[in-house]
Formats: structure tokens, C-alpha cells, sequence
């Protein structure tokens, strides 16, 4: 998984890559990245980030993009979806991508309520999409641009009811009255596919496979 991710951030040819670890065991496997360790306790991979960025591991960008390793069905487009939304939105502070589906589509997967290419709250659950009479939910892809100055305060905030009952960091952002941009992107409902559990290991390949890594070039 950790190696597909890779693939993708580097077919993305926004900046340098690196994978963030705290395990040695991940190093073989991000051998086309600069891996950089670096241990917590962190809650999630924003704090993760935030961390790396405060101790001058990562460089001093205004945007720096989150590809979680378990999100295997991103692809170099849906990235860069997630960053030119942030760009197009400079009062948002963060920026993240989704894709329709159906609700059976996306069973134990995130899902997210939009209006105006904004999100307005993230779950666990099916949220209804924000076209009044649409059936498709908005299922949610692990990719997020931070505007780093943020990203760098948010860390230092407790997590919110909100985060602490969904267990989803974005929510965190929410909270705090900040404006989160979402790109929803085409595609079929696989590039929201995650492996959450062993059991997503079992999930039919070709039901969520995504377009080729070279393919939103």
C-alpha cells in the first residue's frame, strides 16, 4: 500500500515526497521517497505533519498535501483536485476531495456534506448529498492541502465532541470555524476505496480499482 501511495505522490509532480514514520519496517517499502522519522504520540497524521513542519524536517512551504498511505484508491488527479480547491478558495484552510457513490457503495467509509464547494461536516455514516432529490452520498478520499500557517495552530488545539465521536481529524478544522474546500471529482465510487481492516484486504480488486497512476496526467 505504503509503495502504490508513493507511486502516486511522485506521478502528482507537485513538490517533493516524503513518508513520515515512526516504524523502520516502512523504509523498504518508500524507497522512491525521503523518509523521515519521526515519533509522537501524534492523534492522527495532521498532528503527525504539524510536528515535522515545527521541527524543520519538512522545509518551509504554504501548502503542504496529506496522501494517507491506507488510501489506495487515490490517484494523481484527485491530488491535484485537492490542492487547486485550495488555491481557488483563499479563505479556506484546508481542502479535500470526495467522489459520488451510492450508499452501498461505501460501506465503513467517510462521507461528507458539501454546499457551495465547501464541506460542511464529515461522518462515519451516509450524509445526503447537497443537490436536494440526489440519491448518491459524497464518499470521501484521504487527501488533504493544508494551508501550513493552520495547520500548524490546529495542531496545538484539543480535539473537539465533533472529532472525538467521529474519530475523523478533519472535523477538527470544522470545530474551529474554518473553511474546508471540496473538489468532487469524477470518477467511480473505487477512488474513495481505503483499507480501513483486515477485511478491506478482502474486498474484490476489481470493484474499486483506480484509474492508472499515470492516468490523471
Amino acid at each position: 500500500m505504503l509503495a502504490w501511495t508513493v507511486a502516486v505522490a511522485h506521478a502528482c509532480a507537485l513538490g517533493p515526497v516524503c513518508v513520515l514514520s515512526d516504524d523502520p519496517r516502512l523504509d523498504a517499502a518508500a524507497e522512491r521517497a525521503t523518509v523521515i522519522r519521526i515519533d509522537g504520540p501524534f492523534l492522527n497524521g495532521s498532528e503527525r505533519i504539524a510536528a515535522a513542519l515545527g521541527r524543520g524536517l519538512l522545509g518551509s512551504p504554504d501548502i503542504v498535501v496529506n496522501l494517507q498511505a491506507d488510501a489506495v484508491g487515490a490517484t494523481p488527479a484527485a491530488v491535484r483536485a485537492a490542492v487547486q480547491a485550495l488555491i481557488d478558495d483563499p479563505a479556506a484552510t484546508l481542502a479535500t476531495v470526495a467522489v459520488r457513490a451510492l450508499r452501498e457503495q461505501v460501506p465503513r467509509r467517510t462521507t461528507v456534506a458539501q454546499a457551495a464547494g465547501r464541506a460542511l461536516y464529515f461522518s462515519r455514516h451516509a450524509l445526503p448529498a447537497a443537490h436536494a432529490g440526489s440519491a448518491p452520498v459524497l464518499a470521501h478520499l484521504g487527501i488533504y492541502a493544508y494551508r501550513v500557517p493552520r495547520l500548524l495552530e490546529l495542531a496545538q488545539v484539543a480535539p473537539g465532541p465533533l472529532e472525538r465521536a467521529e474519530g475523523l481529524e478533519q472535523l477538527r478544522w470544522l470545530e474551529n470555524g474554518d473553511a474546508v474546500a471540496l473538489a468532487v471529482v469524477p470518477g467511480p465510487p473505487g477512488l474513495a476505496f481505503a483499507v480501513d481492516s483486515e477485511a478491506d484486504l478482502l474486498e474484490p480488486v476489481d470493484e474499486h480499482a483506480p484509474e492508472r497512476v499515470d492516468g490523471g496526467r
